[in-house]
């Protein structure tokens, strides 16, 4: 069983991943913020 900070992690770095393939360039600028932010 993963550590809850690990899968947290995880499931924060998919959904930034999805954000950012779906809005494209916009998407890539609000996903690095808002990573620089985690």
């Amino acid at each position: 069983m993963l550590p809850w900070a690990a899968f947290k992690c995880t499931f924060v770095t998919n959904l930034a991943w999805l954000v950012r393939e779906s809005m494209g360039v916009e998407g890539r600028f609000v996903t690095n913020v808002a990573l620089g932010r985690v």
